[in-house]
């Protein structure tokens, strides 16, 4: 990891580690981080933290260089004890770029917090979400989103015809939007999560003009 301390013009770090190196790692990473050595960082990608314990997964996050507005973190769940979103509120302002990739599911509170909080976003991947989170009227996405990947999660099958339509007209409003992933959480396969019939809300996607791409992932029962 030294060599990174000569390289103080970096901008992306991509480093997916594995489990016999990862604490290693990311201890010298954090070390870097709280000298200062890498000012220019523009770029984080992680795709790691299996038995990163919280002390040392907070240590790392609250010494990201200022300048990073590309973020990508896999959370288990140990690091769920840690408020995430507090941790990275610094770079709420900055960030353009945000996946957040969830080893277990999580409280779509949380991800309420993180994705009505950055007004420059144009790219996010959500950990799992609850239609009625997004259903419920207070803002939960930057409406300059170019890309969204959403794991979207009814709590019961017999939600899904009164939530769908709620979903697909907030979604409406994301008019710069040219990808959309939906997702079903695979564990939750049971309950129905995207029907694509028009009477299900298809049709308010129509405003959508941007959109290019449209991927549906472990969807079930449509």
């Amino acid at each position: 990891m030294g060599f990174l301390r000569k390289c103080p013009y970096l901008t992306s770090i991509v480093w997916p580690t594995i489990v016999s190196q990862e604490t290693r790692f990311i201890t010298a990473l954090t070390e870097l981080f709280e000298a200062k050595a890498l000012p220019n960082l523009e770029r984080f990608l992680q795709t790691g933290t299996q038995g990163i314990n919280n002390d040392l997964f907070t240590r790392l996050i609250l010494n990201l260089p200022q300048r990073i507005n590309a973020l990508t973190i896999r959370l288990t769940q140990t690091i769920l004890e840690v408020d995430f979103a507090t941790l990275i509120q610094l770079h709420f302002s900055n960030l353009r770029v945000l996946e957040l990739d969830w080893y277990l599911e999580t409280k779509s509170s949380l991800a309420q917090v993180i994705m009505s909080s950055c007004p420059l976003l144009e790219k996010l991947v959500t950990p799992l979400v609850d239609a009625d989170v997004v259903t419920e009227g207070n803002p939960w996405v930057c409406l300059r989103l170019k890309v969204l990947d959403l794991t979207l999660c009814f709590n019961s099958p017999s939600t899904v015809s009164h939530l769908q339509p709620l979903v697909f007209d907030r979604l409406s409003k994301l008019t710069r939007l040219e990808e959309l992933c939906l997702r079903a959480p695979v564990e939750r396969h049971n309950y129905g999560t995207v029907d694509l019939r028009l009477e299900y809300g298809l049709d308010k996607l129509s405003t959508l003009r941007l959109l290019h791409s449209i991927t549906l992932c472990n969807t079930y029962e449509w």
